[in-house]
Parts: C-alpha cells; structure tokens; sequence
C-alpha cells in the first residue's frame, strides 16, 4: 500500500519533508520516495499504518498537500475522507 502526498502548486513536498526536523523524525521509518509530477509516495503495510502517518503529518497534509491518497496493492486509489 502507498500513501501518496499531492503537493500543492510551486511546493516541492519531498524537499519540505527533508528539510523540516519533525517531518524527518516521523518519517525515519519509511522509505518515501519523490515521483516525476512532484507527488511524495510513502509505502505502508496497512490502510491503518497509512491513516496513522497522515495524522502525524496533518500539519504538513494542511498546509503543504493538495490532496491525499491511498493506493491499494490492487491500484486502487481511496481518498482520505473515504479512508477516515
């Protein structure tokens, strides 16, 4: 399963992630990864663990994301109201 971040107009998300401590320290367990059209992908075991990283993140999903989904094994995409 991805988390997939869609960042907002002009803001490099992966960059933001990397440069903030606190983005760091939650993320120190996984492997995200930048696509080629800006969006940060953050592989996740469960649709749990997923919901579990996005409310760490919120702070940055609100001020920095333009949207948030989830991609299941089978490619299918939740948005994170569904998902909640």
């Amino acid at each position: 399963m991805q988390v997939i971040f869609i960042p907002k107009p002009g803001i490099d998300l992966y960059r933001t992630f990397l440069l903030s401590e606190t983005s760091r320290m939650i993320l120190r367990f996984y492997a995200p990864y930048r696509r080629d059209d800006g969006c940060v992908e953050v592989p996740v075991a469960t649709l749990g663990s997923g919901l579990s990283l996005a409310s760490e993140l919120r702070w940055y999903i609100r001020r920095y994301t333009a949207d948030l989904l989830f991609q299941t094994q089978d490619d299918q995409l939740i948005s994170y109201k569904l998902a909640k």
